[in-house]
C-alpha cells in the first residue's frame, strides 16, 4: 500500500537477534502465541488488515513465518506464560490499541473475516468477546457455534482458544 502512515520503528531483542518491524496506525493487535505449525500465515492473503500481528513464537526455526508477522517476540514456555511475557515488556506500546485478541494458532480464519470480527467488536462496545465457532469445528461448548442469523450473542461465556479484549478491559 502506498499510502501507509508509518507510526514508529519498533525493535525487539530476542536471543542475540535483533528484529525490526514497522508498525502501522492500526487499531487492533493479535497476540498470537505460536509453533511451527500455526496456520496463521492464511491470514495474511487479505489486501488490507486493521490489525497487527504479534508473533510470540516458541519453535526452534531461526526465522519463522517470514512476511507473516508485524511484531516478532521469541519465548518458550506456555500461551499465557508468553502473552505475560509480551505484554508486560510493552505496555506501553499497547496503550494504542483498542482491541486484543489472543487466539491459539489452530485457528482457521481469514483475514478479511478477522477485519469483520474486530469491527462489529468495535462498533457494538464489546469488553469481551470471540469469533463464533462452525459447525465443523472442535467445538467444546454449544454457546460458541455460529448462528448464521446472528450478527452477535450476548452471553456469559468466551471461549479460551480465542478471547478478545477491548483496551480498557485487558
Amino acid at each position: 500500500d502506498a499510502h501507509l502512515n508509518i507510526d514508529c520503528i519498533l525493535t525487539i531483542y530476542v536471543k542475540e537477534r535483533r528484529w525490526c518491524m514497522l508498525l502501522t496506525e492500526k487499531k487492533n493487535l493479535i497476540i498470537l502465541r505460536a509453533g511451527d505449525n500455526s496456520l496463521h500465515p492464511s491470514w495474511f492473503s487479505v489486501k488490507k488488515r486493521n490489525w497487527d500481528l504479534v508473533l510470540s513464537y516458541y519453535g526452534e526455526n531461526e526465522n519463522p513465518f517470514p512476511g507473516c508477522y508485524d511484531i516478532f517476540h521469541g519465548f518458550r514456555g506456555s500461551k499465557w506464560q508468553g502473552i505475560h511475557d509480551f505484554v508486560s515488556k510493552n505496555e506501553d506500546m499497547l496503550k494504542k490499541y483498542e482491541q486484543i485478541w489472543l487466539p491459539d494458532d489452530d485457528i482457521m480464519i481469514g483475514g478479511e473475516q478477522i477485519n469483520r470480527f474486530f469491527d462489529i467488536n468495535y462498533d457494538l462496545g464489546f469488553d469481551l468477546s470471540q469469533p463464533s465457532l462452525k459447525i465443523f469445528s472442535y467445538v467444546s461448548h454449544a454457546i460458541t457455534i455460529r448462528r448464521p442469523s446472528h450478527l452477535a450473542r450476548v452471553t456469559n461465556f468466551v471461549e479460551i482458544m480465542a478471547p478478545c479484549f477491548s483496551s480498557r478491559a485487558f
